[in-house]
């Protein structure tokens, strides 16, 4: 979920490049992540469609959460092809579109973007609470007019801390190691 990355740019004033090297901005992208997919999941219930959350990349959607989520940042040479976040389209150094629009008192489209998960999760009965306060942080510093330029813990703080990912992540980790492991075996005794 981009706009995480954005609003976390925004509401710590830093270039996303550093915003995406802090573990606990990162923590709250993979829980907006995470969120995102469980509201698409709960509207699509019932119905012929299914959320594809691919974010441009050949991962599925918890393996980059999972990347995220980890407590140090991946270097560039993997994060770059697997995680296309950023260095595309936010040169090293530049702010975040979000941050730029903060800066020079326009208006952003964060309604139109998480505001809009916030609306399709409340429909389906989805919680997204790190989503909901991120989006609400974020318009009270569109109305400020500027950015409070928190600390990326105090903004992982007043989101709630959200670490309970890690937990599930981990099984998840350990899930599809056992897959590749079996897959590795497979091949390994077809190949004798």
């Amino acid at each position: 979920q981009l706009e995480a990355s954005h609003a976390a740019s925004a509401l710590a004033s830093l270039p996303l490049a550093q915003v995406l090297g802090d573990p606990h901005c990162r923590l709250v992208a993979a829980a907006v992540l995470r969120e995102t997919y469980r509201a698409l999941a709960a509207a699509a219930r019932g119905d012929r469609w299914r959320p594809l959350l691919t974010l441009h990349t050949v991962l599925p959607t918890k393996a980059v959460e999972l990347m995220l989520a980890a407590p140090f940042p991946l270097p560039p040479l993997l994060r770059n092809p697997l995680l296309p976040l950023e260095p595309t389209l936010c040169p090293a150094g530049a702010p975040a579109p979000l941050l730029a629009d903060l800066r020079r008192g326009r208006s952003t489209g964060v309604r139109w973007s998480l505001g809009e998960l916030v609306d399709t999760a409340e429909a389906a009965g989805s919680a997204v609470p790190v989503t909901k306060k991120l989006l609400e942080l974020v318009e009270a510093a569109a109305a400020a007019g500027a950015s409070p330029a928190l600390d990326p813990e105090a903004l992982f703080r007043e989101l709630g801390s959200p670490t309970a990912s890690r937990r599930e992540l981990l099984r998840w980790a350990l899930a599809a190691a056992a897959v590749a492991w079996a897959v590795a075996l497979l091949v390994w005794l077809v190949a004798l």
